[in-house]
């Protein structure tokens, strides 16, 4: 079972994508506060991260600097937004961008699009 980490201000925005992505499987680790963010990708290991890129405190630009920085490139991110932001000058093949109110068909397809199918039969990931 996939997971993905969430990471949005909006704690009824959160309720519902939690609600959404493990209805569809994925088991789902909702965070509130983007300062948080590095601490619960050691603990948690996501395989996918959805972000909101409005957010108080560090922004979601700065998260996704940050997690880049941690991870290299091969940890997808979902950036969620409610305008047209885009990061400035990032090429980023593992990057893509949704916009709010998000359809959730279509955050399905993007999200399934970035991770790797599960071959049947396969064991969820070895725990350290």
């Amino acid at each position: 079972m996939a997971r993905i980490l969430v990471i949005d201000d909006d704690i009824d925005y959160l309720i519902m994508m939690k609600t959404y992505l493990v209805d569809t499987k994925y088991e789902v680790l909702p965070l509130t506060r983007a300062d948080k963010t590095l601490e619960e990708i050691r603990r948690f290991r996501p395989d996918l991260v959805l972000l909101d890129i409005m957010m108080p405190g560090i922004t979601g630009a700065q998260c996704y600097k940050a997690i880049r920085k941690e991870c290299g490139d091969g940890l997808p991110i979902i950036i969620i937004t409610g305008s047209d932001m885009t990061l400035k000058g990032v090429e980023d093949s593992r990057l893509k961008y949704l916009r709010k109110p998000v359809d959730l068909a279509r955050l399905l397809k993007t999200i399934q699009s970035l991770l790797p199918v599960e071959k049947p039969g396969e064991k969820d990931r070895l725990q350290p």
